[in-house]
C-alpha cells in the first residue's frame, strides 16, 4: 500500500461514530522536531479527535477519538501507518468500554451523547425537557438531544428551585416562562422560544406557587 500522509480527513468524524479510542503514541528521540510538530497538528485537526494531551513519562501524546466500529479505526491507521513509521516509535490502542465522570457535588448539569461523544449542558442553559416515550429531550438554545431517563431522575440532577414540572410529560426552566395565561377553560405556560405547554390541572398550584418566587 502506498504511504499516504496524514491529514486531517484520515479520522473522519460520522454519525454512526459508537466506540471511544484512546490512543498512546511514543515518538522517536532523533525524529525532526518540525515533523513531529506537522504530524500532531495533522491528528489534532481530524474531526474524530475529541482530545489530545502532550505527557511526559512513557508516551508523549495521548489521544481520545471515535470511531464506527473497530474494523474501521484499524483500516485507517493502516492507510497511515508506513507515512507515520519514521516518527514513531510505538503506539498503544485501547477501546473505551465505560466512562466515569466526576461531578462537583453542586454542579447541577445533564451530559448527553452527541455526534462526537458527550456533551455537558448546563442547567442554566436547559429551556425546557420533555418526555418521548421512555426518553427525554433535552431543549437548550434552539438545540435538542435524546436523554435515555425518566423525569425524576433528570430533575434530580438540576436545580430543582428553577424548574417547573408543568404537566407530566414536561419540565420547564422558571426563567423560561414568559406569560402564564388562562384561556378556553385550561393554563397554559407561553415560553420564551414561542412555543406552549398546557399546564394540566395537578400541577396549576404548584406552577404557580414557583412563579412567583420568581
Amino acid at each position: 500500500m502506498a504511504e499516504r500522509p496524514v491529514t486531517s480527513d484520515v479520522f473522519p468524524t460520522t454519525e454512526s461514530a459508537a466506540l471511544q479510542v484512546i490512543v498512546c503514541v511514543v515518538f522517536k528521540r532523533n525524529a525532526p522536531p518540525d515533523q513531529v510538530s506537522a504530524l500532531k497538528s495533522a491528528v489534532i485537526a481530524c474531526p474524530s479527535v475529541l482530545q489530545a494531551v502532550e505527557v511526559t513519562g512513557t508516551f508523549d501524546l495521548l489521544l481520545e477519538l471515535t470511531v464506527p466500529d473497530i474494523a474501521t479505526f484499524n483500516e485507517r491507521l493502516n492507510i497511515v501507518a508506513a507515512s507515520v513509521a519514521s516518527l514513531v516509535e510505538r503506539y498503544d490502542v485501547n477501546f473505551v468500554g465505560k466512562r466515569f465522570i466526576r461531578t462537583n457535588a453542586d454542579e447541577r448539569a445533564i451530559w448527553v451523547q452527541c455526534d462526537d461523544g458527550i456533551k455537558r449542558i448546563d442547567s442554566s442553559v436547559i429551556d425546557k425537557i420533555t418526555a418521548e416515550g421512555d426518553y427525554m429531550r433535552v431543549h437548550s438554545e434552539g438545540r435538542s438531544w435524546m436523554l435515555h431517563a425518566t423525569m425524576r431522575s433528570v430533575l434530580e440532577r438540576l436545580d430543582a428551585k428553577d424548574f417547573i414540572q408543568i404537566n407530566r410529560s414536561a419540565l420547564v426552566r422558571a426563567d423560561f416562562i414568559d406569560q402564564l395565561v388562562h384561556e378556553r377553560g385550561r393554563w397554559v405556560a407561553r415560553l420564551q422560544d414561542g412555543t406552549n405547554e398546557r399546564v394540566t390541572k395537578t400541577h396549576v398550584v404548584t406552577t404557580l406557587k414557583q412563579l412567583r418566587k420568581h
